[in-house]
């Protein structure tokens, strides 16, 4: 079995392991059931979310700590606003899963105490593109 991908190991110039858009589909919905259960109870956070959920939504040979990782980023930026235009209501649009899946993401300006940011160069280019695609 590979090794799973852990954010606290995750070092300067590292590439996110691309998933499986349909993981990256299921465990963002998890992610967001949780996140409003805990909104709706009052609670700061979704720890109730056990490691055993997430894998039971993946595929059996996904990299579950890659998958929600993604979908953990991609939750916030949504919470936040970002990409709106490729929702259809909850529902992300394939394309734009896909790029979220498997855009080369690299762990940029590592901190001692393991905190770092994600290079996103050429990912707002291709999000441009998907949003408006040339004409054939």
């Amino acid at each position: 079995m590979a090794s799973m991908f852990d954010p606290k190991e995750f070092s300067q110039g590292e590439i996110l392991p691309s998933v499986k858009p349909a993981d990256l589909a299921k465990t963002l919905k998890l992610v967001a059931d949780y996140a409003r259960r805990a909104e709706d109870s009052g609670q700061l956070s979704a720890d109730a979310v056990g490691w055993a959920q997430f894998k039971m939504v993946a595929s059996p040979d996904a990299d579950v700590g890659a998958v929600w990782f993604r979908a953990v980023l991609l939750h916030f930026a949504l919470k936040h606003g970002k990409f709106t235009d490729f929702q259809d209501q909850a529902e992300l649009r394939e394309d734009f899963l896909r790029l979220w899946a498997s855009f080369p993401f690299r762990a940029v300006n590592t901190k001692p105490n393991g905190e770092f940011s994600l290079n996103e160069n050429g990912f707002e280019e291709t999000v441009r593109q998907l949003r408006n695609p040339p004409e054939s």
